[in-house]
C-alpha cells in the first residue's frame, strides 16, 4: 500500500485512525488537535474535524489502500514536527496482514524531512518499523512503561496536610519554579554526554506554565515538587514533567500531586496517560499507586 503526504482533505480519516490509539499517542493528537479557540470550519453544517492536518515545515505521511480517496481508511502515520522530532504510529492491520506489500515512503519525506529527524517517539514496535522505513540509525534509546488511567480505576487517597499547600501553576511562578525543572531535566529528560541549557529549560517551563495543567506543592514559600501535563489530546491528557526536591521525596508529595492531576483530567471525561523509565521502579509503583496500569513498551530514539 502506497505512503504518501496527508492533505486536509484526509483530516476525518486520520481523526478515525488516531482517538481510538490516543491511550498511548496523545503526544501526536495533541500536536494535531484543532485549536479549540479558532473558528469552527463548518463542512455542510457540520463543525470540522478535531484534526488539522499542519503546515510550515511540519508533515503528516499516512499509508491508505487509496490515497485518492480522503474516506479510505488509514493504516498507519508518521508525523513530522518542525524542529526535527517524528511521531510513528502503526495499526495492527498494518503488522499482520502480510499479504499487502508495504511501499517506501515517498521521496519528498526523504528529500525534505528525514535530514531533519534527530528524535522519534512511540511505542517500541512502531519505531522499529520507523527504523526500517528510513534506515536511521539511533545513537541513543530510552525505554519506557506506558501507563494508563481511566474513570473506571480507583486512584490514591488524598491528604490534606499542614506543613504543605498545593498551588494551580502561572506564567508568573516561572522563577520560583525553575530549580524543579532543572533538577527534573538532569534527572529525567538529558541524555548521557548532554548538559541541561537553563535558558531551554525556562523557555519549556514557561511554555507548560502557559499550556498546560501545571500543580505544585509549596511549604515554608519554597517549592517541593511539581505535577503537569505535557500533551493535552482529545480524549486524553498525558502526564508528565513530574518531580520532588530530594528534600522532600519519600513524603507523600508525588503521589499527592498525580493523583490530584489526574482527579481533575478524569472529571472532564478523559483518560489520563504518562510514560516512566522502565528502570524507574519507584516512580512506577507510585504511578500503580495513583491507579494507573501498564500498557505499552514505549521508547524515545535520539538521532544526532
Amino acid at each position: 500500500m502506497p505512503w504518501f503526504q496527508a492533505q486536509p482533505a484526509h483530516e476525518a480519516a486520520l481523526e478515525d485512525f488516531l482517538i481510538p490509539r490516543e491511550m498511548y499517542s496523545a503526544s501526536l493528537t495533541s500536536r494535531l488537535k484543532t485549536d479549540p479557540n479558532a473558528l469552527l470550519r463548518m463542512l455542510g453544517g457540520k463543525p470540522g474535524s478535531r484534526i488539522t492536518i499542519p503546515k510550515g515545515g511540519r508533515a503528516v505521511f499516512l499509508e491508505t489502500p487509496d490515497p485518492d480517496d480522503p474516506g479510505s481508511q488509514v493504516r498507519a502515520c508518521i508525523y513530522i514536527e518542525k524542529g526535527g522530532m517524528a511521531f510513528p504510529l502503526f495499526s495492527q492491520e498494518y503488522f499482520q496482514d502480510s499479504r499487502i506489500p508495504v511501499d517506501p515512503l515517498p521521496s519528498v519525506f526523504f528529500r525534505d524531512y528525514l535530514p531533519g529527524i534527530f528524535s522519534a517517539m512511540g511505542m517500541q514496535s512502531d519505531l522499529k518499523e520507523f527504523l526500517e522505513l528510513t534506515r536511521l540509525k539511533p545513537m541513543h534509546r530510552e525505554t519506557y512503561t506506558m501507563m494508563y488511567r481511566d474513570a473506571s480505576r480507583q486512584g490514591h487517597h488524598l491528604e490534606y496536610r499542614r506543613d504543605w499547600s498545593i498551588q494551580r501553576g502561572s506564567p508568573r511562578d516561572g522563577k520560583i519554579l525553575m530549580p524543579l525543572q532543572l533538577g527534573y531535566e538532569e534527572e529525567e529528560v538529558v541524555i548521557p554526554g548532554k548538559r541541561v541549557n537553563p535558558r531551554v529549560a525556562f523557555h519549556t517551563l514557561m511554555k507548560s506554565l502557559e499550556d498546560q495543567r501545571l500543580i505544585y506543592v509549596i511549604s515554608g514559600g519554597i517549592p517541593a515538587g511539581k505535577a503537569q501535563t505535557n500533551a493535552r489530546g482529545i480524549t486524553v491528557e498525558q502526564i508528565g514533567g513530574v518531580y520532588t526536591a530530594p528534600a522532600w521525596r519519600s513524603r507523600g508529595v508525588g503521589a499527592q500531586l498525580v493523583e490530584r492531576l489526574s482527579r481533575e483530567i478524569i472529571r472532564e471525561g478523559k483518560g489520563v496517560s504518562l510514560f516512566v523509565k522502565t528502570s524507574n521502579l519507584p516512580a512506577r509503583r507510585l504511578y500503580e499507586k495513583c491507579g494507573f496500569l501498564p500498557c505499552c513498551s514505549f521508547g524515545i530514539f535520539y538521532f544526532s
